[in-house]
């Protein structure tokens, strides 16, 4: 995997949030980019998982990789 600059503005965003608002990702969103950045920190060339997802999070997780460019 390479550096995806639509994952690090989620990243940003994410580590931004004051907590005084909803949480600007849902859990599938969200295990979309920890599967990217645990792909990213083992050296992968594919994205690995290293975590499920539940069925009511498979179309988020789905979604966010199509719009990180990420091929499935």
């Amino acid at each position: 995997m390479k550096a995806n600059e639509f994952f690090n503005e989620m990243k940003r965003t994410a580590r931004a949030w004051d907590k005084t608002s909803d949480f600007p990702y849902t859990s599938g969103a969200m295990k979309a980019l920890y599967a990217w950045a645990f792909s990213i920190d083992n050296g992968e060339n594919e994205l690995e998982m290293n975590e499920f997802t539940w069925s009511r999070e498979n179309h988020d997780f789905i979604e966010t990789l199509r719009k990180a460019g990420i091929k499935l």
